[in-house]
């Protein structure tokens, strides 16, 4: 029998050496292939997951600051001031009477649309064809007034922008008139208001201005005056597209990414940020179009994967666009007043994952590399390959024992490990950030027990008076407070403020609002003090917080020994202040919300004389302003029925019952705002205070 031949030990070796470097080599491709794949679709879910969540939540702000301000302007309708009204033909100057009522509106309401980055215009019209338009373009501001039913031509009255916004500087524009086929009641946001109701805001559909024919929508919300008031009034802002887009131009993720908004069905209302829409005239084409009608070679790509999947599918997918691989997902936005969107975002994969794009084909290249010299080093190369791979799964072992401290540098000669190892670092990276972030959460519910904590926890020394104050915060921490605090002179300084929003921002303007009041209130005399008071706080916020946001506050001095409590609101209102036999009065608020401008407007406190068994309730918005699960809100005749019917029991019954009845109308719908109440009483004789 014929022995095996023998073959030489370095044949043997070559042989099994490079049987090993190849098995090795096609093993290590295969696996990171596999990763590589894996952790681009990972990132790609992260990140696209994470910028969709980041616009949904700047659209949000962008919206509701639109909305606030709107809230501003329908609180100061009640007032009276922005009421339209033609003049009465007896008046002896009927002209000078209108443009003083004119003036008064324009010194309103171009601080608000001044204070505004988003409204363009503000419109108040009425169900009796009467409309004051006020809007704020380039160079001048214009002023319109009409009635359908009493005046066969609108005037229209236009200053200088740089003249400014007081009732003199809009005297002193330039008034013509001109016959206009236009009836506010026809146009689609008085209708759409109209049928939503009182208090409920109503977004129109795209559509181009008649004043101006630029394209934009408008939000609206009917006021009516109440039993045996006035006409139905509607008010209403514009929004114009080209501010959509150039927010949705911030939007983007990545250095290339773009962001666009799109209508329910599909049409564009914020463009991406692409030079080709960088022209005016562009842009204008482009608007409302849908996105596969723009004729660009990106969106047509995206389009066409995006239209094989489901129409309601949220799930991101890869695209090719000009031999570049890219991302894309889109997912619809809904805004708390109904107002609904689809936010649709676009980033090359480049932008995504980094280096690890071009990890595959180095891999590749680095087994190839191998397979040549294997057969003299594959000793040598397996050793230098698989070192920095079992090093980095020793790291991962370590972070799965929750070890994030950075380790010693993996060091390799080749540079696909070394991509690989950066890659994993960032893994690491990611999962502190992760730790980071749940530890900033834990440092809210921290700043919200500071917050609580600034509030006061018993009630002042008020001979013959009862004081409560009560608050619940929509986050973690909220933009609203009540506040007390015993003077020299043995009276009692009392406040409720509610800054724009909620949350960390708002609760640190509340936190300084609160710091400069009470700071007033130590060097606080008599007579004008309140107002000067409030008007220091004024200059002082006006001065430190940023543009668009604001703090509606109502401030009182209440003297136990006189029974009189002095009272100032600055754009917090309604007002309630129930008798002891039930009469419920409501009161508008004394002057605009601090912080807007800068002197705040003078206005004189009410002086109220509390005799037993009446009731001063402050309440902020959030009260009347939390929907049921349908959409229609609590608001405010709920409210001031509770507040007739039981606002003269004690305040610490009161309130839980108030409180009860906001959850019960509520349902399963979260809080949105806020909540906060502070209630000064004067018992009524026979019942103990205290």
């Amino acid at each position: 029998m014929k022995s095996a031949r023998p073959v030489t030990l370095r044949s043997r070796l070559v042989r099994d050496l490079s049987l090993l470097v190849i098995g090795f080599g096609l093993l290590a491709v295969g696996v990171m292939a596999v990763g590589t794949r894996w952790a681009a679709r990972s990132l790609a879910e992260i990140t696209m997951g994470q910028a969709l969540a980041v616009t949904e939540s700047r659209l949000d702000g962008f919206f509701e600051g639109v909305e606030e301000h709107l809230a501003v302007i329908e609180r100061q309708c009640t007032s009276g001031v922005l009421a339209v009204d033609p003049g009465d033909p007896d008046d002896a100057d009927p002209e000078a009477t209108l443009a003083r009522r004119e003036g008064d509106r324009v010194a309103i309401l171009a601080p608000i649309i001044e204070a505004s980055e988003a409204i363009s215009s503000i419109i108040i019209a009425d169900d009796r064809g009467r409309e004051h338009l006020l809007m704020q373009m380039p160079e001048q501001w214009r002023s319109r007034l009409l009635a359908a039913e009493e005046w066969t031509e609108a005037r229209t009255r236009t200053w200088p922008a740089a003249a400014g916004t007081s009732t003199a500087a809009a005297a002193a524009g330039v008034v013509q008139r001109q016959a206009i086929a236009y009836d506010p009641r026809e146009r689609p946001w008085f209708r759409g208001a109209m049928e939503a109701g009182p208090g409920r805001r109503h977004w129109t559909e795209p559509y181009r201005f008649f004043s101006t024919g630029r394209l934009g929508m408008t939000v609206a919300v009917r006021h009516d005056e109440g039993e045996g008031g006035g006409p139905a009034r509607v008010v209403a802002s514009d929004v114009l597209l080209d501010d959509i887009t150039e927010f949705a131009r911030t939007l983007g993720v990545g250095e290339r990414g773009i962001a666009a908004i799109l209508t329910v069905d599909g049409r564009l209302v914020g463009l991406p940020g692409l030079p080709a829409f960088d022209d005016p005239a562009a842009r204008d084409e482009a608007y409302l179009k849908r996105p596969d009608e723009l004729k660009l070679a990106l969106i047509e790509d995206a389009v066409a994967v995006r239209r094989e999947m489901a129409a309601d599918s949220r799930a991101i997918f890869r695209f090719s666009s000009g031999g570049e691989p890219w991302w894309g997902a889109s997912e619809p936005y809904q805004f708390r007043s109904g107002l609904v969107l689809r936010i649709a975002v676009l980033v090359p994969e480049q932008d995504l994952l980094g280096p690890l794009v071009g990890l595959r084909p180095a891999i590749a290249a680095a087994a190839g590399l191998v397979l040549l010299v294997g057969v003299a080093r594959a000793g040598v190369v397996a050793r230098r390959f698989t070192a920095p791979i079992e090093a980095i799964v020793q790291e991962s072992d370590r972070i799965t024992r929750g070890d994030l401290e950075a380790g010693g540098r993996i060091e390799s000669p080749f540079a696909e490990i070394r991509r690989l190892v950066d890659a994993h670092d960032h893994l690491r990276d990611g999962l502190a950030a992760r730790i980071r972030l749940e530890k900033v959460e834990r440092d809210l519910d921290i700043a919200r027990e500071i917050q609580r904590g600034l509030m006061p926890s018993a009630a002042p020394a008020a001979e013959g008076f009862l004081i409560a104050g009560w608050n619940r915060p929509a986050d973690e921490t909220g933009g609203d407070y009540y506040d007390w605090m015993s003077l020299p002179d043995g009276r009692i300084l009392i406040a409720l403020a509610d800054a724009t929003g909620h949350g960390i921002g708002p609760a640190l303007i509340i936190a300084v609002c609160r710091a400069y009041l009470r700071a007033a209130a130590m060097v606080m005399g008599t007579g004008d003090a309140l107002q000067e008071a409030l008007a220091r706080v004024n200059d002082l916020l006006h001065a430190d917080i940023p543009s668009g946001t604001f703090v509606t506050a109502a401030i009182g001095v209440l003297d136990p020994v006189a029974g009189e409590l002095q009272l100032l609101s600055a754009g917090q209102a309604p007002i309630h202040f129930r008798h002891a036999d039930g009469r419920l009065e409501t009161w508008d608020a004394d002057t605009i919300p601090l912080g807007v401008v800068s002197p705040l407007p003078p206005a004189a406190p009410r002086r109220i004389r509390l005799q037993p068994g009446d009731t001063l309730l402050l309440t902020t918005d959030g009260f009347f302003e939390w929907p049921s699960p349908d959409g229609e809100l609590f608001g405010l005749a709920r409210l001031e029925a509770m507040i007739a019917e039981g606002g003269g029991d004690d305040p610490e019954a009161f309130i839980p019952r108030l409180h009860a009845a906001l959850l019960a109308h509520a349902g399963d719908r979260p809080q949105p705002d806020d909540l906060t109440v502070l209630i000064v009483q004067r018992p009524a004789e026979g019942r103990p205070v205290g």
